[in-house]
């Protein structure tokens, strides 16, 4: 998952990435957190930026993998980013 938010260059939202991964947002969000405390090189963020909905300002949460280490990087494939 986080290489596919990484080749995405834009921050993600959890119901992007549960739809993208056929899962409930839920366990999305559990996911997402569970990048953010891997200590093996995957440097991320969230973001939080308020959107106007029909009911008013909402926070939103943005996702984005800034580094991906080469091991997680496909086969052939320059990491230089």
């Amino acid at each position: 998952m986080a290489r596919w938010v990484y080749e995405q260059e834009r921050g993600v939202t959890a119901n992007e990435v549960a739809k993208r991964f056929r899962l409930n947002e839920h366990t999305a969000r559990l996911i997402i957190h569970a990048i953010m405390r891997r200590t093996d090189g995957i440097r991320c963020q969230l973001v939080g930026k308020t959107v106007a909905t029909a009911k008013g300002r909402k926070l939103v949460k943005y996702f984005s993998v800034t580094h991906l280490p080469d091991e997680y990087q496909p086969r052939g494939k320059a990491a230089g980013k």
